[in-house]
C-alpha cells in the first residue's frame, strides 16, 4: 500500500508581515478616532433631548397646576403664602421635589434644591405679570390698567457636558380675570431704550427685572412685551402712602447715568407711572502718544465723571459701560438722548526725552570764547555751573566776569550728547482732527538781577528753526519768545503775546519758578507740533545776571463732542500719535 505524506514548508511567505499588521492597526485607529466625536455627539444629543423632555413635562405640569388653583377669589391676591395666591405678581425661582412638584417652605418657594430629588438639577422660574389691554384704552386714559395676567413658566438645568445652565422649556399663557372687576391700584414702571426708532419713537424693553424697595412691602416684577411692569400694591387703609426707590436690571444693559434716582409714590386709588431709560453700553478707547511721566485723563458728561491715571509710556485707555448718546449718521431720525461726553487730558510731559533728564552742560556760544597769547581773552558771558547756588545745574550769564566780549548780545544754544544742536521734535504729539491741544513751557527756575541800565526792551529767549545758525540775525530764523520790558513803570518778563509773565520785586530782581507758572502760562504756539525747533538764550553786559535751570514742555488735550452712532458702539478716539 502506498503512503502519502503531506509536506509543510516553514519558509512559506504567504502570511502577514509585521509591517502590514502595523499599517492595518493604524488605519483602524484612524477610523475609530474619526468616529469617536460622533459617538460623543450622539451621547450629548441623547442627554440633551432627555433633559429637554423632562423640562417640558415639569413646565407643563407646573403651568396646569397653577391654573387649576386660580379662582375668582385668589386671582388678584398678593398674599405671601403662594398656596393662597397662585398668581402673585413677581418673579419666583424654585426647585422640584421627587414627585415633580414645587418645593415649598412655609408657603414660599424654596430656593435650595433637594439633593434626594431626581429633579434636583432642574430649576423653575415663574413670572406673573399684569397686562394693560389696549382694547379698553391705554394709560393714562385707562384709569384701571390692571386688565389681565400673563403666566410664564421657565425650566432650566445645567448641561452634563459643559455645566452651563440652559433654559430647556418655556411656557406662557394669558389668564383672564373672572368675577368682580374691582379696581386695582399700584405703580407702572415702563422701561424703554435710550435709542429711538427711525421716527424718534420710544422702543419698549421686555424682560427687565424691576424692584421696588422703600417704606412699603418690597416688590419684584419683570417688564412685559410693552416694556411695562404693572405692580399692584395693597394698602391697609385709605391714608397709607408708600415711597419706593425703583431699580431696574437687565443683562447687557445699563441705566441712563444722568437720570436721577428714580423714586415713586404708591397711593390708594391712584396708579402712578415712571419711565426709565436703559441701553446697551458703549465703549470708548482713547489712544495717544505716551508721556514721559504719569498723568490723568478725565471723561465727563451725561451725568458722570471718570478720572483715570495713565502710567508713563502707556498709549491707550478704554472706558467701558458708557451711555451711548448720539445720532445715527445714516438715519438722523434715530438718536439717543441729549448731550455728549467731554475728554480732557492733564498736561503730559513731552520734553525732555527722559524723565528727570539733567540740563545739558554742552552749549554753543556766540560770540565764542577767544583766547590770545599776548592779550587777555574775550569771553562769552555764558557758563555752565554744575551746582549753581548749591541747588543744582544751571547756565548763568554773568557781567561780573573779567574780559567780557564787547558784543552787546551774548548767545547760547544747548547741545546734545553728540555736540549737535538740541533739537526739539514734538510732531508725534500733534493733535488729531477735532482735538484741541495746547503746549506750555515750564522753567524750574529762571532769573535776572541788576538790569536797570538797560535802555530798551531786550529779548532773552528765542525759538529757532531746526537749521537756524546761532549767529543769524534773520527774523525768519529766530522768533522772540521771552523778553524783559517795562510795563506800567516796572520791569517784567513779557511773553510773545505781550502778556506779563512775572514782575520785578522791589530790589529789582525777577525770579520765575515752576510754582509761579501754575498761574502764569508760558504758551508755545501750536505750529511747533508740525516742525522741529530749538531754543536760544541771550544776555547783555547791561544785565548783571541771567540764569536758567532745566525746563520741560507739557501738552494738554481736550474735546467736547464725543458721541456714539449706535447702541453698544465701540468707538476709538485718536488723540495724537502716528
Amino acid at each position: 500500500m502506498r503512503k502519502y505524506y503531506k509536506s509543510f514548508n516553514f519558509l512559506n511567505k504567504n502570511g502577514l508581515t509585521l509591517v502590514e499588521i502595523l499599517v492595518a492597526l493604524v488605519i483602524l485607529l484612524l477610523v475609530v478616532t474619526a468616529c469617536f466625536p460622533l459617538f460623543t455627539l450622539a451621547a450629548k444629543i441623547t442627554s440633551e433631548n432627555r433633559a429637554r423632555t423632562i423640562a417640558n413635562e415639569l413646565a407643563k405640569s407646573e403651568l396646569e397646576r397653577t391654573l387649576a388653583q386660580v379662582n375668582a377669589t385668589n386671582y388678584i391676591s398678593e398674599a405671601d403664602d403662594i398656596r393662597l395666591a397662585p398668581l402673585k405678581t413677581g418673579v419666583f425661582e424654585y426647585y422640584f421635589d421627587d414627585n415633580g412638584k414645587p418645593l415649598l417652605n412655609n408657603g414660599k418657594y424654596s430656593t435650595a434644591p433637594d439633593p434626594n430629588s431626581r429633579y434636583s438639577l432642574f430649576k423653575a422660574r415663574k413670572i406673573v405679570q399684569w397686562i394693560d389691554d389696549p382694547a379698553d384704552g391705554k394709560r393714562p386714559d385707562d384709569k384701571n390698567p390692571f386688565d389681565y395676567k400673563v403666566l410664564t413658566i421657565e425650566v432650566s438645568c445645567p448641561s452634563q457636558f459643559t455645566g452651563k445652565v440652559v433654559k430647556k422649556a418655556d411656557f406662557k399663557t394669558f389668564v383672564a380675570r373672572e368675577g368682580s372687576t374691582s379696581p386695582i391700584t399700584g405703580v407702572i414702571i415702563e422701561v424703554v431704550r435710550g435709542w429711538t426708532d427711525e421716527n424718534g419713537g420710544r422702543i419698549p424693553i421686555e424682560g427687565v427685572n424691576v424692584s421696588l424697595d422703600g417704606t412699603g412691602p418690597s416688590h419684584v416684577a419683570v417688564t412685559n412685551m410693552d416694556g411695562q411692569a404693572l405692580i399692584p400694591i395693597e394698602f391697609p387703609n385709605d391714608n397709607t402712602e408708600y415711597s419706593y426707590e425703583v431699580k431696574t436690571e437687565r443683562l447687557g444693559m445699563i441705566n441712563r447715568p444722568n437720570q436721577p434716582t428714580i423714586d415713586i409714590k404708591a397711593q390708594p386709588y391712584v396708579t402712578n407711572y415712571k419711565q426709565i431709560e436703559m441701553e446697551e453700553p458703549a465703549t470708548l478707547t482713547v489712544s495717544f502718544e505716551p508721556s514721559k511721566k504719569d498723568f490723568n485723563i478725565t471723561l465727563g458728561g451725561n451725568g458722570e465723571s471718570r478720572v483715570e491715571n495713565i502710567a508713563a509710556h502707556q498709549n491707550s485707555i478704554t472706558f467701558n459701560n458708557l451711555w451711548p448718546s448720539g445720532i445715527d449718521p445714516d438715519n438722523p431720525g434715530r438718536f439717543c438722548g441729549e448731550g455728549n461726553y467731554t475728554l480732557s487730558i492733564d498736561p503730559l510731559l513731552v520734553y525732555p526725552a527722559q524723565l528727570n533728564q539733567l540740563l545739558s552742560e554742552n552749549g554753543l556760544k556766540h560770540p565764542a570764547d577767544e583766547y590770545f597769547e599776548d592779550k587777555p581773552p574775550l569771553l562769552n558771558m555764558w557758563d555752565f555751573e554744575s551746582n549753581y547756588k548749591g541747588i543744582g545745574p544751571a547756565w548763568e550769564a554773568s557781567a561780573a566776569k573779567y574780559d567780557i566780549h564787547p558784543d552787546t548780545m551774548h548767545r547760547l544754544a544747548l547741545l546734545n550728547d553728540t555736540n549737535d544742536f538740541e533739537i526739539i521734535d514734538l510732531t508725534r504729539y500733534k493733535p488729531a482732527s477735532g482735538i484741541t491741544a495746547q503746549l506750555k513751557v515750564y522753567f524750574n527756575e529762571l532769573g535776572l538781577s541788576e538790569y536797570t541800565s538797560l535802555s530798551e526792551d531786550f529779548i532773552l529767549v528765542y525759538i529757532g528753526k531746526e537749521n537756524a545758525n546761532l549767529d543769524s540775525d534773520d527774523p525768519n530764523d529766530w522768533t522772540p519768545y521771552i523778553k524783559i520790558s517795562k510795563k506800567d513803570g516796572k520791569w517784567a518778563l513779557i511773553d510773545a503775546d505781550n502778556k506779563v509773565i512775572k514782575e520785578e520785586t522791589d530790589d529789582h530782581k525777577i525770579t520765575l519758578t515752576v510754582y509761579d507758572q501754575t498761574d502764569t502760562e508760558l504758551v508755545l504756539n501750536n505750529n511747533y507740533f508740525s516742525k522741529k525747533f530749538k531754543f536760544r538764550f541771550d544776555s547783555s553786559p547791561a544785565i548783571n545776571t541771567f540764569f536758567f535751570r532745566n525746563f520741560n514742555i507739557y501738552c494738554s488735550y481736550s474735546t467736547n463732542s464725543i458721541q456714539f452712532s449706535k447702541p453698544a458702539h465701540n468707538l476709538t478716539l485718536k488723540i495724537s500719535g502716528k
